[in-house]
């Protein structure tokens, strides 16, 4: 107890404002601070930008999701359908002030995210404090702010894994945890409800994501299931059940894409993609004699950024359904899902592969230069305003090097088209070497901490290993697909599981740290 030296009654020691502090639920913390840096980030510049809609290729025409949004979703093939049920649902229901509602909900998963992110550096490190500054340093940093200001699906693709994950640690904590009354079956029955609500969430939550970016794909969606009923055997036909409807959900989008459009994929733009790591690595000299044999298509020569008219004006019947039928927008821009493009990505694809076979040096370079992208900051990204991305320039002074161990300022490399010596054009690259070194020094020791103890059975805490696990599996899937297939935009892969990667390096430091207390 404190005693006031002008009042003589006792009062409480967290009469002060750190006591209040202190008192107050993580989720009232956590909102504040997530405020006080929107505030501070809003007085630097930076706004919700919803000019992505309609204008980009993700985005079916504003024009028909206000008269045939189901049609228009349910016949397009570009990209999975969520980022537009989104974008039409605020056209439907809000109409001019759509940007606002899409600005509101990026903003709630910011919160939600960033509570995520908390709640796990808080279980897996036993930490607040660790808990706070992991947190804090992400709330504050320039790509997580300026992805949560970018009408697009990036942002509600990371917080849709990082939510998927920490209901993951849920479930493993719950089935794991022996039961203290054997013989309640009531509260057995409870608990298993439980479970099966959290386990159901977490697929339906992978479901989402996965027709809401391609880059998890159907396979990647399956491999998590098989891989946690071989874990929790016991548990398997919970597993199964859980995992078994949203399975069918995203096997009838797959199924729809190839009974219309040919195409048993989530997204009909993989070969278009591909492209810019094969083909336009190869100087046209050197393609130019596999065109003429015919071991490439004339398509081989023609770039999706300089030859687009090409690509929208090969010519196909019509369908009777707008969404592939027109090849332009109102915006005037191009229209992805005109139905001529499914005919045209298989022919890159395929000839992507003869690429690849017949010039590998010029595929792994091109995977080099896609790793160098990777690896440089999250908030690199071009497509962002100009005026957020000049908002959060002062900032970059102190996140590049810390965050990536980069330089504040990028450099800029030849962009990939046909050839990287003789191209023209430009791209950002600010490449933090730093980050590669303990990015490796993440992989070798969570391999060993989760593969390697959930398959020997060595590990003392199941739950903490499998989830581990699975940011590292998901960390190290994004890297590998996104270096592998593109070389373009390789940094906006990367911030899909940044989240995660923070969550993971949190918990190596504070083990570092353990460990060198330890010794000392």
């Amino acid at each position: 107890m404190y005693r006031s030296p002008l009042v003589k009654l006792p009062l409480p020691a967290s009469f002060g404002l750190r006591g209040h502090w202190r008192a107050l639920p993580v989720a009232v913390k956590l909102l504040m601070i997530f405020l006080i840096s929107r505030i501070w980030y809003g007085a630097l510049g930076v706004s919700f930008d919803a000019s992505t809609f309609p204008s980009y290729m993700q985005f079916i025409d504003k024009n028909l999701l206000e008269r045939q949004m189901l049609e228009s979703i349910w016949y397009s093939h570009a990209y999975p359908p969520m980022i537009n049920v989104m974008a039409g649902l605020g056209i439907k229901l809000f109409g001019s002030q759509a940007s606002l509602f899409y600005a509101a909900c990026f903003h709630l998963m910011g919160y939600v995210l960033a509570y995520c992110v908390w709640l796990l550096c808080w279980h897996l490190t036993a930490s607040r404090t660790a808990a706070w500054v992991a947190t804090s340093l992400l709330l504050f940093s320039p790509a997580y702010v300026l992805y949560e200001n970018w009408f697009m699906y990036t942002f509600p693709s990371a917080f849709l894994i990082t939510a998927a994950t920490l209901l993951l640690y849920y479930w493993a904590r719950l089935v794991d945890a022996p039961s203290e009354k054997p013989s309640d079956t009531g509260e057995d029955s409870q608990r298993s409800g439980k479970a099966g609500w959290l386990i159901s969430t977490f697929f339906f939550l992978l479901v989402i994501l996965s027709l809401t970016r391609s880059l998890f794909h159907l396979v990647w969606y399956v491999a998590i299931a098989f891989i946690l009923i071989g874990l929790y055997r016991d548990f398997w036909r919970m597993l199964v059940k859980a995992s078994l409807v949203p399975l069918i959900i995203l096997l009838v989008w797959y199924g729809k894409n190839y009974y219309v459009h040919g195409s048993f994929a989530g997204s009909t733009l993989l070969g278009l993609g591909l492209s810019n790591i094969t083909t336009l690595m190869v100087p046209k000299k050197e393609l130019l004699p596999l065109v003429e044999n015919g071991d490439l298509s004339s398509f081989a020569l023609k770039s999706r950024y300089t030859d687009i008219n090409e690509l929208f004006s090969y010519p196909a019947e019509a369908t009777g359904i707008d969404v592939l039928d027109l090849p332009r927008k109102a915006t005037g821009t191009y229209n992805f899902n005109y139905h001529t493009i499914t005919r045209l990505d298989p022919v890159y694809k395929a000839d992507s592969l003869v690429v690849i076979s017949q010039f590998p040096f010029y595929y792994l370079h091109g995977v080099w230069r896609a790793n160098l992208l990777f690896f440089s900051p999250s908030h690199m990204n071009a497509y962002f305003s100009a005026a957020n991305r000049e908002a959060v320039q002062s900032v970059n002074y102190l996140y590049n090097p810390l965050l990536y161990g980069a330089p504040a300022h990028a450099k800029q490399m030849t962009d990939a088209h046909f050839g990287v010596e003789e191209s023209t054009y430009l791209i950002e690259v600010n490449t933090g070497y730093g980050l590669i070194i303990f990015w490796l020094a993440v992989l070798v020791y969570f391999s060993y901490y989760s593969i390697w103890g959930l398959i020997s059975g060595r590990g003392q805490d199941k739950a903490k290993m499998l989830v581990t696990g699975f940011m590292l599996f998901n960390i190290t899937y994004v890297w590998a697909i996104s270096v592998s297939v593109e070389l373009a935009e390789n940094y906006r892969y990367k911030f899909l599981t940044e989240p995660l990667f923070i969550v993971l390096a949190t918990v190596l430091v504070l083990r570092l740290l353990e460990y060198i207390n330890k010794r000392a």
